[in-house]
């Protein structure tokens, strides 16, 4: 499931993206989650509060905040620069201003269904392919999540839990030995019950390792010798 966010000062346009966004879902038949805010304050609250979109249409001319402040917060204190950053607005002058935070499209207002179709098809292209994903079905539908955002993976009787780098959870039916085939090579089954992110990992002993959330999990015996050759080896590969 792709996030999607919308922030503009003009109800209205908000109002009109969001049903575009929704015409555009029916007829690709994907799964996103769209919301709007009507002034740059309640994105950067969502933003500060470690919320993370795949898709943001934002107005370069907030009443409130600068849209190219907002997208510079998500560039350089946020360090992220996998959300697709689409300005929009009624006012072409601003090319030179946006190249510094790497928007991925600038789109003139009126915002038509042509011109949103186009660049959510180019964007979910690219979004898939900028690194492995997870999907897993719940409650008949189809969700992703990034690999990249995950920290480590652990079995509750029939669930799967997925512990993510912004501190959310999310859980759905299956079996975890089905699930790690389709993981990258970073993950590691450390026990029946968990499965980690080596790229998280802040510290390890022959018994536990340490996450970069300070949580500790368990190594269970049967697997101590396996994870303690994997870890060295991969230390190995980062010194040189």
């Amino acid at each position: 499931m792709y996030k999607i966010a919308i922030c503009d000062d003009e109800e209205q346009t908000c109002v009109k993206l969001k049903q575009v966004l929704e015409k555009v879902q029916e007829d690709v038949g994907e799964q996103w989650e769209v919301g709007y805010f009507l002034s740059g304050a309640l994105l950067l609250k969502q933003l500060e509060n470690k919320n993370k979109y795949d898709f943001l249409f934002l107005d370069i001319h907030l009443r409130d905040l600068s849209g190219v402040g907002i997208g510079k917060y998500i560039r350089e204190k946020q360090r992220d620069y996998r959300t697709l950053l689409i300005y929009i607005s009624s006012d072409q002058s601003y090319a030179m201003e946006l190249f510094q935070v790497q928007p991925y499209d600038f789109l003139i207002k009126p915002l038509t269904y042509e011109k949103v179709y186009k660049v959510i098809m180019r964007g979910m292209e690219q979004l898939r392919g900028s690194g492995y994903c997870l999907r897993y079905q719940k409650r008949k539908h189809m969700y992703q999540v990034f690999c990249e955002d995950i920290l480590y993976l652990y079995s509750d009787r029939k669930k799967i839990n997925i512990a993510l780098t912004d501190g959310r959870e999310e859980e759905f039916y299956g079996r975890l030995r089905e699930i790690i085939l389709q993981l990258p090579d970073c993950f590691t089954a450390i026990s029946q019950s968990y499965v980690i992110n080596r790229n998280y990992v802040k510290k390890y002993s022959y018994g536990e390792v340490v996450m970069m959330n300070q949580e500790i999990l368990v190594i269970s015996r049967a697997r101590r010798k396996e994870v303690r050759e994997i870890i060295l080896k991969q230390k190995g590969k980062d010194r040189k």
